[in-house]
């Protein structure tokens, strides 16, 4: 379960620098150090779909997979969905 938890943190990171990289060259008008990370899906760009796709939707669920199994190898299904460790805030 800690190789599956290590997977899906590894290629959300992966797949977001990834995507980013080659919209952000794809897209001629578009400056990484001075645009807004979201102007790569906003209407109106060329490749705005598949960088919604990619870059926000399947790294969205790859860390939600990450949250859970996560929560799995800790026994705690909450934490899995807070990533907050319950006993660390108790009084």
């Amino acid at each position: 379960m800690s190789t599956l938890t290590a997977l899906c943190g590894l290629l959300s990171v992966s797949v977001f620098v990834g995507s980013f990289s080659i919209f952000g060259l794809l897209h001629s008008d578009f400056d990484v150090f001075h645009d807004f990370i979201s102007n790569l899906g906003s209407k109106g760009q060329p490749y705005a779909i598949f960088w919604n796709l990619l870059g926000f939707v399947a790294v969205g669920l790859l860390l939600a997979a990450f949250g859970w199994f996560f929560g799995l190898c800790k026994n705690d299904r909450i934490h899995g969905a807070c990533l907050i460790d319950r006993k660390r805030f108790t009084l």
